[in-house]
């Protein structure tokens, strides 16, 4: 049966016989390890909707409105992670974060209605075998925030090694009741998707943003049976909403050629100029790193700075090295940064008449064993107006972060009953 879309999930008295699950990639909170993440905030938000305290109470109100029997969130910071998230133990959840990453995937769980089993850090990647109270049934759960950018290949690596540690975890006979949630850093027909869903990848698979990589030597499959993805099934047959949306930065800011337009040369020629005459000294170029950082000792560019400061020998920033320097931002997908460097220098430009991207970078998979009754839209009507007619993309002074949060009942079984599917 196909689940049902809807804004207030069902209950699950019996954990037994269903459970919640969430999934959201929060966005790193904003301390001193995540400062620079009020850079991806749009101009027209004020600083003080920008601030961790004020996120934090957003992400309190949406995660407890659901209050999941499980979640998985991305981007969680080790250092502060206790802090961030007390709001999550004091409500009574359990917490385990990934030991090995700096954006740490973790996992929450309800302490009245499951115990945790297992566990398992890997690649960006976080396992946990749980089981309901008083039960059992084990769980298999895989919380992703996969690798971003031109990895394909380690994308599937990713995934495939996950679902292996999950085969090893397995009793004898035991069918495997997997759910594989969070922040896949692609979207449409990729190699994950193709592992999931068919079992199976070839050699010869390619991606269509990735044309002519391989993205493995060897044939990659998995023997837990083809995996559903829940908000394909419940959208159905149209595509599921998008997860992630962000203005279209790249539009304006890359040539024809993939380097940078005319545009963002001139709009940093000007932030140059406003500086001071060329070379840049030691002093200038650390007024320039206070104006876009807040302070002169931190920020990729500082990195960059003192490297060519050191092979050239002399404390001075020509024109063409800022140009490059920027030139490596936005190789790294980080639009957003110059242009709020821009604005933060007083530089404007015209902005960019185009809509917003979206894509759906994150999804909840459920083995065979599972089914999904009823998934949460990602954002409502009201969201997608203020984003579509007013041209404030997430995150903002309503929204925490740029993902939005997926929510799905899951019921133990292949076919779930009737009753559930109906539930209000």
């Amino acid at each position: 049966m196909q689940p049902r879309i809807t804004p207030v999930l069902p209950p699950t008295p019996d954990p037994a016989e269903s459970f919640s699950v969430m999934t959201f990639n929060v966005l790193l909170p904003n301390g001193d390890d995540g400062w620079w993440i009020e850079k991806m905030y749009q101009h027209r938000v004020q600083a003080e909707h920008r601030s961790w305290p004020r996120r934090q109470r957003l992400l309190a109100k949406l995660i407890l409105g659901v209050r999941p029997d499980l979640l998985c969130l991305q981007e969680t910071s080790p250092g502060s992670f206790e802090d961030d998230f007390r709001f999550l133990t004091e409500a009574g959840y359990g917490a385990l974060i990934h030991r090995r990453s700096r954006l740490s995937p973790a996992t929450f769980w309800r302490r009245d209605r499951f115990e945790i089993e297992a566990s398992f850090h890997h690649d960006r990647l976080l396992f946990t075998t749980l089981s309901p109270a008083g039960s059992q049934r084990r769980l298999h759960l895989l919380n992703v925030h996969l690798t971003a950018g031109a990895s394909p290949g380690r994308r599937l690596r990713q995934i495939h090694e996950g679902l292996e540690r999950v085969r090893k975890q397995l009793s004898p006979g035991e069918q495997p009741a997997v759910l594989v949630c969070g922040d896949f850093n692609g979207h449409g027909p990729t190699g994950v998707r193709q592992l999931l869903s068919r079992g199976t990848v070839p050699t010869d698979f390619e991606e269509p943003w990735w044309p002519g990589v391989q993205l493995s030597s060897r044939v990659r499959s998995h023997a837990l049976g083809p995996f559903t993805d829940a908000y394909v099934a419940a959208y159905h047959p149209d595509p599921p909403p998008p997860t992630l949306i962000a203005p279209r930065l790249h539009t304006w800011m890359e040539g024809p050629d993939g380097g940078l337009s005319p545009v963002l040369l001139d709009a940093l020629t000007e932030l140059y100029q406003r500086f001071g005459p060329e070379p840049w000294d030691r002093a200038t170029t650390e007024r320039w790193l206070t104006t876009i950082n807040g302070r002169p000792d931190r920020g990729s560019e500082r990195v960059e700075i003192d490297k060519i400061f050191d092979v050239s020998g002399e404390e001075s920033l020509s024109l063409e090295q800022l140009i490059s320097i920027y030139a490596r931002v936005l190789r790294a997908g980080r639009p957003w940064a110059i242009d709020e460097d821009l604005h933060r220098c007083g530089v404007e430009h015209p902005p960019a008449d185009q809509p917003p991207c979206e894509v759906r970078l994150d999804a909840i998979w459920h083995s065979a064993a599972l089914s999904a009754t009823a998934v949460r839209p990602p954002w409502s009507d009201e969201e997608r107006r203020r984003v579509r007619e007013d041209g404030i993309s997430p995150p903002h002074e309503h929204h925490p972060s740029d993902h939005l949060p997926l929510a799905a009942v899951i019921h133990w079984g292949s076919q779930a009953p009737e009753q559930a599917l109906h539930a209000p």
